[in-house]
Order: C-alpha cells, then sequence, then structure tokens
C-alpha cells in the first residue's frame, strides 16, 4: 500500500472517528434545541408579538459583549487540546487548557461589570428605549455565568467529551424554558422569561465547571502543570485573529436586532424572532456537524501532508451538503404550515421571515461554516479573519439601506448576500491555492435532489386540501420519500457513504431508528441501480459481439 493510500485511510478514520464522537454532540443540542424551539414557542405566545420583541431586545446588550469577551480563548481550546495530544504533549496541553480558562474568566468578570454600569446608556442611545434600561440591567447579570457556561461547553469538546457538553447544554435550556413559563404563568410577563434565563445560566455554569474540573484531572493524572505566559503565547497568537472573528459573530445577531429597532414596529422584530427562533434546528445541525470536524481537522493538520486537507474538506463538504440543505429546503416550503401550527395567526409575517432565513443555509454549499471550521482547523486563522471581514463589511454597507427600503426583508436579505459574496470569494481563492477541493457533481446532484423534493411538496399542497398540521405531516412526508429516492438514483453517494453515516448516526437512540430506515431504503435502490447498470452495459456487449 502506497503513502497516498496510508493517508487516505488515515484521513477517513479520523472524520469517521470524528463522526462517531459528533453524533453525542449531535444528540445533546439535537435535545436542547428541541426543548429551547418548544419553549421560545410558548413564550412567545404567552408573551405576544410586542412583549416578545421586548424580551429579544433585553438580551441584547448582554449577549453582545459575552462575544466580546472570549479573545477567541474557546477555539483555541478546541483547536489546540486535541492537536497536543494527538502529537503526544499532555501536559503542553494542559497548560494551555488550564491557562485558557483563568484568562477566560478574568476577562469575563471585567466585562459583566461593565455591561451592568453600562446597561441603560444602551437601552437609551442604542436602543432608542429609555423605559428598558431596568430590563437590559437585570439580564446581563447573565453575562459570567454566560462565560463560564461556555468555556465549559467547548473546554469539553476539546477534552473529546462532547457528549457532556451536550448534557451541560441540556441543562440550560432545560431550566431556562421551565422556569421562564411558570413565571410568566405566574404574572411575572417579561420580567419572569428573564429570570428563568438568568438562573438558566447559573445552574448549567455550575454543573459545567464541575465536570470540566474532573476531566482536568483525568487529564492531568499526577502531572502538575502550573498556569504561565509560554502557555498564553499560542492561545492569544491563536485566538487575537479569531477575536475579531467572534467579536463579528456575537456582533451580526445584535446588530440585526440594533438595525430593525430602529426601522421597525415591534410586532415585525417580534416575528423575526419567532421565525428565528424555528431556524435555531438548522443552527444546531449545521453546528454540531461543522464543530465535531474542527478536531478532525485539527488533527489531520499535525499528522497529514497538504495534499490531504482537501480531501478532508471534500469528504466534510459532502455530507453537510446531504444534510443540511435538504432540511433546510423542507423548512423553506413547509414555512407557513409550521409558523400557523407553532405560532397561530398572530405572528402572521413570521412564515415569510421563516423561508428567508432558512434560505441562509442552502450556502453550505459555497462553504458557509465549513471554511471557518477548515481554516481554523488547519491553523489558517487569517482566511476566518478575512472571510468575516467580508462578510461584516458588507452586511454593515447594505444592511441599513436594505432595512430602511424594505424592513425586516432587507435585513435578511443583506444577510443573505453578504454570507454569499464572502463565502464565495475565499472559497474560490483557497481552491486555486489549492487548500481544498469540492467535489462538485455530487454536490450539484444533491441539491438538485433537494429541489426536486421541494417541488415535489409544492405541488402536493395543491392536491391535498387538509389543516396546517395535516399538511405539515403530509409535506413532510413527500419530501422525505423523494429526497431519499432521487439521492441515491442520481448517483450523489455510493455504499460507502452509507456505511460511514450509519456508523456515525445509526447508533443514535432515536434519531438512529430513522436513520437506518432511511439508509436501508437508499441502500436498496443503490443495489437495484447497480443491477440496472450491469445488465444494461451487459446487453450493450452482447449487441456488439
Amino acid at each position: 500500500m502506497n503513502s497516498q493510500d496510508n493517508a487516505s485511510d488515515r484521513l477517513t478514520h479520523m472524520a469517521e472517528e470524528s463522526l462517531r464522537g459528533g453524533t453525542s454532540l449531535v444528540a445533546g443540542v439535537g435535545i436542547s434545541t428541541v426543548i429551547n424551539g418548544l419553549g421560545s414557542i410558548v413564550l412567545a405566545r404567552l408573551l405576544g408579538p410586542d412583549d416578545y420583541a421586548t424580551y429579544g431586545l433585553a438580551l441584547v446588550f448582554t449577549l453582545l459583549l459575552t462575544h466580546f469577551a472570549t479573545l477567541g480563548i474557546d477555539t483555541a481550546i478546541v483547536r489546540y487540546i486535541p492537536k497536543l495530544r494527538e502529537e503526544g504533549q499532555t501536559d503542553d496541553a494542559l497548560g494551555v487548557f488550564k491557562t485558557g480558562i483563568v484568562l477566560r474568566l478574568l476577562v469575563g468578570a471585567v466585562f459583566s461589570v461593565g455591561a451592568f454600569l453600562a446597561s441603560d446608556w444602551f437601552a437609551t442611545v442604542i436602543l432608542a428605549r429609555p423605559e428598558m434600561g431596568f430590563l437590559v440591567r437585570f439580564a446581563s447579570i447573565a453575562m459570567f455565568f454566560q462565560v463560564v457556561f461556555w468555556l465549559s461547553f467547548y473546554g469539553l469538546q476539546g477534552l473529546q467529551s462532547p457528549g457532556r457538553a451536550g448534557v451541560v447544554k441540556t441543562v440550560q435550556v432545560l431550566v431556562k424554558v421551565l422556569l421562564a413559563i411558570l413565571l410568566i404563568l405566574y404574572g411575572l410577563g417579561i420580567m419572569g422569561a428573564l429570570i428563568g434565563y438568568v438562573i438558566g445560566f447559573v445552574i448549567s455554569s455550575a454543573i459545567g465547571a464541575i465536570i470540566l474540573t474532573r476531566k482536568t484531572r483525568a487529564l492531568a493524572g499526577a502531572t502538575t502543570v502550573r498556569v504561565g505566559w509560554r502557555y498564553a503565547r499560542p492561545i492569544l497568537g491563536f485566538g487575537a485573529p479569531l477575536y475579531a472573528v467572534t467579536i463579528a459573530t456575537g456582533f451580526v445577531p445584535q446588530f440585526r436586532l440594533v438595525v430593525l429597532s430602529l426601522f421597525v414596529t415591534n410586532y415585525e422584530i417580534g416575528n423575526f424572532i419567532a421565525a428565528l427562533n424555528v431556524t435555531t434546528i438548522l443552527t444546531a445541525l449545521s453546528y454540531s456537524i461543522i464543530w465535531s470536524l474542527l478536531p478532525a481537522f485539527s488533527r489531520l493538520a499535525s499528522v497529514s501532508t497538504g495534499s490531504d486537507y482537501g480531501r478532508g474538506f471534500s469528504l466534510a463538504h459532502k455530507y453537510a451538503v446531504l444534510i443540511v440543505v435538504p432540511a433546510a429546503l423542507v423548512m423553506m416550503t413547509l414555512a407557513p404550515e409550521i409558523v400557523d401550527v407553532l405560532y397561530g395567526a398572530e405572528y402572521g409575517a413570521a412564515a415569510l421571515f421563516l423561508a428567508l432565513l432558512a434560505s441562509m443555509f442552502l450556502l453550505v454549499g459555497v462553504g458557509n461554516g465549513l471554511l471557518e471550521s477548515f481554516f481554523n482547523g488547519m491553523g489558517e486563522v487569517w482566511l476566518t479573519v478575512a472571510l468575516w471581514g467580508l462578510y461584516l463589511g458588507t452586511l454593515v454597507t447594505i444592511g441599513v439601506p436594505f432595512t430602511m427600503s424594505a424592513g425586516t426583508v432587507g435585513i435578511i436579505a443583506a444577510d443573505v448576500l453578504s454570507r454569499l459574496f464572502a463565502c464565495a470569494t475565499l472559497t474560490i481563492y483557497a481552491w486555486r491555492r489549492g487548500h481544498l477541493t469540492i467535489n462538485v457533481s455530487s454536490s450539484l446532484r444533491l441539491y438538485l435532489s433537494g429541489v426536486s423534493a421541494a417541488v415535489a411538496t409544492v405541488l402536493s399542497r395543491q392536491l391535498v386540501h387538509v389543516g396546517p398540521l395535516g399538511f405539515l405531516i403530509i409535506g413532510a412526508g413527500v419530501f422525505t420519500v423523494v429526497y431519499f429516492t432521487l439521492v441515491p438514483l442520481s448517483g450523489a453517494i455510493d455504499v460507502s457513504d452509507v456505511e460511514r453515516i450509519r456508523g456515525a448516526f445509526g447508533g443514535l437512540p432515536v434519531v438512529g431508528v430513522f436513520v437506518r430506515a432511511a439508509l436501508w431504503y437508499v441502500r436498496r435502490l443503490l443495489r437495484a441501480n447497480d443491477r440496472d447498470t450491469i445488465d444494461t452495459a451487459s446487453g450493450r456487449e452482447g449487441r456488439e459481439r
């Protein structure tokens, strides 16, 4: 077996291992997403569009500064810990980890105090709603606990314990949702929702800190490693460029809400947030895949040559498109029914917003999300900075005029166009430099299969006259059957792909049942298609003879 075959086998093994490890994260994040989604629906119904918008705006300042306080440390931990352990440098991995924790907590404490003191100014000057000063200040109490929560969440991923990271996330969402609903029903309204939000992070951060401490002791063994500047240098060196990226990721959602607060009513903002909540399903799905691949890319950078990088990206890209694109298309197609069933007629504008927001996830084909994970894993952090710089610069430039002319639709359109421009630019650049490759033929077949399934679903709406809930079930069934029929028949995936996906997701308690059923159906179609191909080829040879 030659060196290229060895590299390919090593690459495939890492991809499969990361997918298997990522399934536990997918399960945890999936459960928390379902709980959060259902809780958001109940909150939206209990508060109504106007109060729900006020609740969302009250959290803007805290969420924004929480991202400012990261310094890129979370991503550095996820990248360096598996990389150093793969290289056998366990002591250095522990030193980097401990130093990162100390830096993160110190910076988080400073920003927490600043958020509390500047809350009235933010409500008055930025939101143009001075009456919200107390709500913004109360929400800022959650900030330090959010820092601890996210530190434990990413830290556990860096220590290759994604399942426990998922547990911490689930606890946070469960406490927040249950307590908020109970307090709203008790009569506390918006304040009850904010209390639930704060307490959710208090409890989950405590649990996360305990689990993280135990995992750190297990990593250390009998070794004692002190916090020091020699460990801070790689963290800040890697994290400093990503700090700008982290600011951008936190700035974008809050920027959209601030711009909307200046040009549209609370009713539209409430509908926008309601639609955004539904897309968290897509966010969690794509996020879990992308972040589970970052450790694999980091390990690949340690043991592989540059020629392997492109194949690694191609494999990750194929599976991301296979999963994320149909999920986005089915949500776009069934947006009217989803909103009607979940929120009712009171949120009449949310269906259009949901369809437009879901369209962002179609950009996974041009690297949206994947590029960031890939560049960070390869250590090419400056490319991630360039990606977010292009995106944020474009959004800030066109976001305000688009919103002034088209309201909420305008800010969503500006977001989609900005992402498309940035991702396409960096994908072309990285491809020309030889950093990555994409199986264009396979991706196009996956997209065409998804679009065909969406068209079939839309046509079925004209033929089947049932209520919103009935068609939501029927439409989802039509889309699923058509998509999983066309994907194997189009040649977009093969038997080896089926085996990898089954090994990664087939063991999950609930989702695994559907995955195994779908893959059984796909395998049958692949075998039938192979037999037809062989019979056709045999007939052609017979005629030629």
